[in-house]
């Protein structure tokens, strides 16, 4: 039991230290799995998996759009932006040198045209080279192959760019050589706006993205990438506008000064412009305070999850710590049993002794016992016939003594016809007789009790006697047997006594009798002649 509880104790000291750096780690973007062990293995488990969790969402905090899977196609696009580049300066040259009788307007309009776009892809390049930073910062715990829609992302945005710059060239190749000067200058001045307005919405881009890094700590992945998915959609989207409506009024310029369109009419098309613009600014702010909110419900509830997970750490830690002070008190006892089996170990041997020593008594006792219940038995076998004869005896006197007070006959012993009854020496002679019979009686019983003494003072004497000493079963039935016997032998010397006395006393009762009766019908003392005629 106290092997189990120190295995226990340490399972539980390395799950706690593991959970403990796991969640340290944690912070860093870097964690190691805890490993499960033991009874705790459900609890380890679900903790692990809310440091992994805690693990995926600094790792997407790092990185909202992961990076790091696609580095080759990185590179070729990043060599599409330099031949865009190299395209966009010929086509910058191809418009510094238009014709001299061409539009000033036109030619302006295509500069600005051409600064516009080269400014676009030094913006895309910008995000390529963030992309790759973000990549590089993220490459230990982003998954590879996640930076997909990116990639996708950049290939749009660059044949954007490619369909642009054929725009632009076809403008410059088609530009009309006496168009009108003031719808010119103030679509491009238009055009220049609609595009600042497209840098604006992009650095607010930037700078939700930028917040999104500080508040997607913790946060998950998914929902942030398909927010800022979301977000830079609705900015290719403006940015297609834009060149759309760009590019449409350059195209209807053309036919507008043919066909006489008045300022107005431009007028009212930047107005509309400005409508479709402001309506995407709004809904761009509302995405994006969507998105903030978002952000903090996440964040708050990773940082609840947190801290319920570090309370439970707490627990676990006080769990540990008991079942080590539970070891420590199983230890003591461990130790205290060890010292008492230790002096058990060295008394074994003085029991072991004293076992031996009571098994030789219980053994000589039980022999003992087994004499003794011999030697009851013979003497009770001994014992019958002086028994049988006491009680022999004891019948004879009660007849004796019945005839002694019934008749005459039975009084002197003679039955009728034999011998004379008033014969004295006859009664004498009978009476010595019944007095010897007595005494005879009196020396068996004497005799008896004798042999019950020593009996009993030798059962005394082995400790069986009195009280003293341990009394079996069979003992004790012993010695009831023996107080049995002499009880029997008391009462039979104690029935003799009385007999004697009552034979003695009828006999002295009779011979007075006799005497008196030898007085009167003699007339003087009796000379031991008993006249005929009392025996008549």
């Amino acid at each position: 039991a106290a092997k189990k509880k120190a295995e226990e104790a340490a399972a539980l000291k390395s799950q706690v230290k593991e959970l403990q750096e796991a969640f340290e780690a944690a912070g860093a973007g870097s964690v190691e799995a805890a490993q499960s062990d033991g009874e705790l293995k459900a609890q380890v488990a679900e903790l692990q998996a809310q440091v992994e969790s805690a693990e995926a969402k600094a790792a997407a905090a790092a990185s909202p759009v992961p990076m790091g899977a696609n580095d080759a196609e990185v590179a070729e696009l990043r060599e599409h932006v330099a031949e865009l580049e190299e395209a966009l300066r010929a086509a910058e040259d191809t418009a510094a040198g238009a014709p001299v009788g061409g539009s000033g307007d036109g030619s302006s309009q295509l500069a600005e045209e051409a600064a516009a776009l080269r400014a676009q892809v030094a913006e895309l390049q910008a995000q390529v080279e963030s992309a790759e930073a973000k990549a590089a910062a993220a490459a230990s715990a982003a998954p590879m192959g996640a930076n997909d829609a990116e990639v996708a992302e950049l290939r749009e945005h660059v044949a954007e760019l490619e369909e642009a710059l054929r725009a632009a060239e076809d403008t410059a190749a088609g530009a009309p050589a006496g168009g009108s000067g003031d719808g010119s200058s103030q679509l491009a001045e238009e055009a220049a706006a609609l595009r600042a307005q497209v840098a604006e919405l992009q650095a607010q881009v930037e700078s939700a993205e930028a917040k999104g890094e500080v508040l997607q700590r913790a946060e998950s992945a998914a929902l942030v990438t398909e927010e800022v998915a979301a977000l830079r959609a609705q900015v290719h989207e403006l940015e297609a506008a834009l060149k759309a409506e760009t590019q449409r009024p350059v195209a209807e310029a053309k036919g507008d000064v043919a066909e006489g369109n008045t300022a107005a009419d431009f007028q009212a098309e930047i107005e509309k412009l400005r409508e479709e613009k402001h309506a995407l600014l709004e809904t761009f702010n509302t995405n994006k305070k969507k998105l903030m909110a978002a952000s903090r419900k996440k964040i708050e509830e990773s940082a609840s999850q947190v801290q319920e997970a570090q309370q439970h750490v707490s627990a676990r830690t006080a769990q540990a710590e008991a079942a080590e002070a539970q070891l420590q008190e199983v230890e003591r006892q461990r130790d205290t049993l060890r010292e008492q089996v230790t002096a058990f170990k060295e008394q074994f041997p003085a029991i072991e002794q004293e076992v031996a020593e009571l098994s030789e008594a219980k053994a000589e006792a039980e022999a003992l016992a087994a004499r003794l219940q011999e030697e009851v038995q013979e003497e009770r076998h001994a014992t019958a016939p002086l028994r049988h004869q006491v009680e022999s005896l004891r019948g004879e006197l009660e007849t004796l003594h019945g005839e002694m007070f019934t008749s005459q006959e039975g009084l002197l012993g003679v039955a009728p016809g034999e011998g004379d009854p008033d014969d004295p020496e006859q009664l004498k002679r009978h009476v010595r007789q019944l007095q010897g019979e007595a005494k005879l009686m009196m020396t068996q019983l004497g005799e008896e009790q004798a042999k019950v003494s020593a009996f009993r003072l030798q059962m005394e004497e082995m400790g069986y006697g009195g009280g003293a000493g341990v009394q079996s079963a069979d003992t004790a039935a012993l010695q009831a047997e023996a107080a049995e016997l002499r009880a029997s032998n008391e009462q039979l010397k104690t029935d003799m006594e009385n007999i004697k006395k009552r034979f003695m006393a009828a006999a002295k009762k009779k011979q007075q009798e006799y005497m008196d009766k030898v007085k009167e019908v003699g007339g003087g003392e009796a000379h031991g002649q008993i006249p005929g005629s009392y025996g008549s």
